[in-house]
């Protein structure tokens, strides 16, 4: 599964032009009064401005090679999330590797690598490693239901069965929807709870049909 687009909703409309523009150095595709695009990659990134508070988190997949080189060009430019003093997380079951920081939103963001891609790039890191977005939030009140609909609507299946009450990662390795209860703390945070924040995303690579997740503001095209 693969997500060529992202549209999602923010009140500091200024800001985060700036900061995904000029601290992440991605590429302004297209602007209005009241949205603006960047590329991500693959994917296209818009943000359309909203008087509502948002709070969401999506994942930037990086060469399987530049986990360090990522954080420290990172660490240049933002700061790093941490728990318990860390700030660089390992998922063993997922083979993948985590940097977390936030925008000026206080949207999470994350740099994932996965080892089982083998996508090595040569060269020092910089936006063009920021490869797709590859993780997007959803918050449900109950998680099962919901990936009982995501399965229905797009034969997606939870990865490396990534499925709990709370939590629920549904997709493959290269789009996944990280599906959680509403209140749910994104990772790694402990007073970031998930709340229902609009998303449009465009999808390739399944079997299945555009969906609205009702009576959540989640529109999926597929293509």
């Amino acid at each position: 599964m693969r997500i060529t687009e992202l549209s999602l909703d923010t009140q500091n409309l200024q800001e985060q032009l700036d900061f995904y523009t000029n601290i992440l150095g991605l590429p302004l595709k297209e602007k209005t009064p009241g949205t603006f695009t960047v590329q991500a990659g693959t994917t296209r990134l818009t943000f359309r401005e909203t008087t509502k508070a948002t709070l969401y988190h999506f994942a930037f997949t990086i060469p399987s090679n530049k986990l360090a080189s990522g954080k420290a060009w990172l660490t240049d430019r933002v700061s790093l999330l941490t728990l318990n003093g860390q700030d660089e997380f390992g998922g063993e079951s997922w083979n993948s590797g985590s940097l977390y920081f936030r925008d000026p939103a206080n949207h999470i963001l994350e740099f994932i690598v996965h080892y089982d891609l083998h996508n090595e790039q040569p060269g020092s890191f910089g936006p063009a490693d920021l490869l797709y977005i590859s993780e997007i939030g959803m918050a449900f009140d109950d998680v099962a239901e919901a990936v009982k609909a995501e399965r229905a609507a797009f034969q997606i299946e939870p990865y490396r069965n990534s499925i709990g009450e709370v939590f629920a990662a549904v997709g493959d390795i290269s789009g996944l929807f990280i599906t959680v209860k509403i209140g749910r703390n994104w990772f790694p945070t402990d007073d970031s709870p998930a709340p229902v924040s609009p998303v449009d995303v465009t999808i390739e690579g399944v079997e299945g049909r555009s969906q609205h997740l009702a009576p959540f503001p989640y529109h999926v095209t597929v293509k």
